[in-house]
């Protein structure tokens, strides 16, 4: 662990997000993603993440990640079924 710390030109320790905070850095991620202001996960939903996640960003990811791929493969198939 030594020799990775010392390989690494910046470190930074993040707090954990609030409530507010792991709702908006979802929310953004989605835009990012092309979300398009398009919400996927009702207000429960992003309550549970920030509940389970302790607002630690990189277990917001892991949550977050497999709705969405889900989200992006239905899309895929209905496209497909379409005739697009």
């Amino acid at each position: 662990m030594e020799q990775f710390v010392q390989r690494l030109a910046v470190q930074c320790n993040l707090s954990p997000l609030d409530e507010r905070e792991t709702e908006e850095y979802i929310l953004h991620a989605l835009d990012v993603a092309g979300g398009k202001g398009r919400r996927i996960f009702e207000k429960e939903a992003l309550q549970a993440v920030w509940k389970y996640s302790r607002g630690i960003p990189r277990i917001i990811n892991v949550l977050c990640d497999t709705p969405g791929i889900c989200l992006r493969r239905r899309e895929e198939e209905c496209g497909r079924g379409s005739g697009g």
